[in-house]
């Protein structure tokens, strides 16, 4: 029996990531799997009422309007964030 030592290819750190973060996001989940995330952090983060409302609110101008840009979202729910804490929090 010889010694000899078995040529390994060699790969960086980062095309090992880059390989990780695609096989994870593709292949392995892809839509399915960040729709589980959202859902666990949804509930996470979920905990009373004022922020249920402005959840349901988001998702209901998800549903509703098409093409809806993220800054409008944060603006729609800052603007229900204050009127639920002006007149329903009093």
């Amino acid at each position: 029996m010889t010694n000899q030592i078995e040529e390994r290819p060699e790969y960086s750190i980062t095309d090992l990531t880059k390989y990780f973060l695609t096989l994870g996001t593709t292949g392995f989940g892809g839509p399915v799997a960040l729709v589980g995330a959202v859902i666990v952090i949804a509930i996470r983060s979920i905990i009373d009422i004022p922020t249920a409302l402005i959840a349901i609110s988001a998702a209901g101008l998800l549903i509703y309007v098409k093409k809806v840009q993220e800054l409008h979202i944060i603006g729609i729910a800052a603007v229900v964030g204050l009127i639920i804490k002006t007149y329903v929090l009093q």
